[in-house]
């Protein structure tokens, strides 16, 4: 976790968190400053210079405020705990079940990270938007205009945000993951982050749907102000393309996600099915959503499986040495013939003495007899562990099996984030049904309803887009399938 300096983290994690946050957080903030003014379309020749330079020293003040002053506090609120459990860790180490905990508040870290930049930038961004009404005598509508795009723009920096937090927070629950945690909870809770669902709501549902309603926002006010020109076309066509741009972003950072820990699971698994199980080392998770915790259970079922191996290696190990002492006896039975041999001979040069020749022929068979019992023995015993070993080469194909079976039910989890695609198909047909309804209205109401006409042509290409985009997202997510 870092060097360290008398039993504390050189640079701690809530440095650290802050360190990463502030360059994203000035740079969204500025670009959710210039979007809301494009967005609103602030008449700045009307306002003049005096007061454009006033709008902008006023956000700059509201920036560095929000950056140096609030955020420090509320990051420090927020990750303390955090802090102090790693330092514990650190300098005299953690039990199973508090490695857990602290790997739970880790996971659960960028959620509150997000909201907290989310709140930030509204408190922000939304007090410099009521200034234009206030202090520079902005129109009333210009403001709510404005305030809208605050919104939109506040919501993206809150997921901006959690992406770099849940990678700060991923690589401290990754190493506390590979030292040791309580099995019990795991299996109990799975994962301890948001989980796929609520990562595709908030990536691509939501960003879709702020999206829908800002669009709605400009064509209305397009509308209220009964002027239609090629400049306010080029604005709405700079809208959308941005916010097009924004959607795009944010569902390629969850398809990245999903596909690192696939493409993990898949050169595990093809390690696997090549028999080499030595070289597949375990895998990093975080256990921040459903992946993560598939990662988890491919770690249990590659120690299982070295535990068969080895257990193979020991009984292979066993039938050698029960080979050799079988080969022993076979030698020493034939040392026995070699002198059984001899004393026929000795018989035979004596026959001259029939009872002493008796005598010796008798005493012969009995050694002959008791060395064949005792070569019956060794043998029944050498089947004995024969039969032994061919069980236990059964009971390790059933485990083999049951392997593969569990390998199977982790693909079949890939099929549940399906309904979520299936959900934003449902959203985009039936804004397409709605715009089409709309244009039907509006060509029955002559020329008076050209304009609505426009509006619902325009909501109908947009759900179009959407469309479309769900679509290739569900191919991706087919590929994926197809390559587990």
């Amino acid at each position: 976790m870092g060097k360290y300096r008398n039993g504390q983290i050189r640079k701690s994690f809530e440095k650290q968190m802050m360190d990463a946050g502030r360059v994203p957080n000035i740079t969204a903030a500025l670009i959710v400053s210039l979007y809301t003014l494009y967005f609103a379309g602030i008449p700045f020749g009307l306002i003049g210079q005096q007061k454009t330079i006033e709008l902008g020293v006023l956000a700059g003040i509201i920036i560095i405020v929000l950056q140096f002053v609030v955020a420090p506090r509320t990051n420090y609120l927020l990750t303390v705990k955090i802090t102090g459990l790693l330092n514990r860790e650190e300098s005299v180490g953690l039990s199973a079940a508090e490695r857990t905990g602290l790997v739970e508040r880790l996971m659960r870290c960028p959620a509150a990270i997000c909201i907290q930049v989310v709140l930030v930038f509204v408190l922000g961004i939304g007090c410099w938007v009521m200034s234009f009404y206030f202090l520079f005598g902005i129109s009333f509508s210009v403001t709510v205009f404005s305030l809208i795009a605050c919104l939109y723009g506040a919501f993206n920096a809150g997921v901006l945000a959690y992406t770099y937090a849940e990678q700060l927070c991923s690589r401290y629950a990754t190493l506390l993951v590979s030292r040791g945690v309580d099995d019990s909870v795991i299996r109990r809770k799975h994962f301890f982050g948001p989980g796929i669902k609520r990562l595709v709501i908030l990536h691509s549902i939501v960003p879709a749907v702020l999206t829908n309603i800002l669009q709605f926002f400009v064509l209305w006010k397009i509308y209220q102000s009964d002027i239609y020109s090629d400049n306010q076309t080029l604005n709405m066509a700079l809208i959308v393309i941005l916010n097009t741009a924004l959607s795009v972003l944010l569902s390629s950072l969850l398809y990245s996600r999903i596909t690192k820990s696939m493409q993990r699971i898949t050169a595990i698994l093809e390690k696997m099915n090549a028999g080499v199980l030595s070289e597949a080392g375990s895998l990093p998770t975080n256990l921040g959503d459903e992946t993560a915790y598939c990662l988890y259970l491919v770690n249990d079922i590659l120690r299982w499986l070295r535990s068969i191996t080895e257990d193979a290696e020991t009984t292979s190990r066993s039938v050698l040495a029960s080979t050799q002492e079988l080969s022993v006896s076979s030698k020493e039975t034939a040392a026995t013939s070699v002198e059984q041999a001899a004393g026929v001979k000795e018989c035979v040069s004596t026959m001259e003495d029939a009872e002493s020749l008796e005598h010796t022929i008798s005493s012969r068979i009995a050694d002959v007899t008791s060395a064949a019992r005792t070569a019956a023995e060794n043998t029944e015993e050498s089947f004995s562990v024969l039969s032994g070993n061919m069980r236990k080469m059964t009971e390790i194909t059933e485990a083999n099996l049951e392997t593969i079976t569990g390998i199977k039910a982790l693909s079949e989890k890939i099929e549940n984030v399906w309904s979520v695609v299936n959900i934003i198909n449902t959203i985009a047909d039936k804004t397409r049904i709605i715009a089409f309804n709309a244009e039907l209205e509006a060509s029955t109401a002559g020329e008076g309803g050209q304009n609505f006409h426009i509006v619902a042509n325009e909501i109908r290409r947009l759900a179009e887009a959407i469309a479309l985009s769900t679509h290739e997202i569900g191919d991706r997510i087919t590929a994926i399938h197809h390559s587990s």
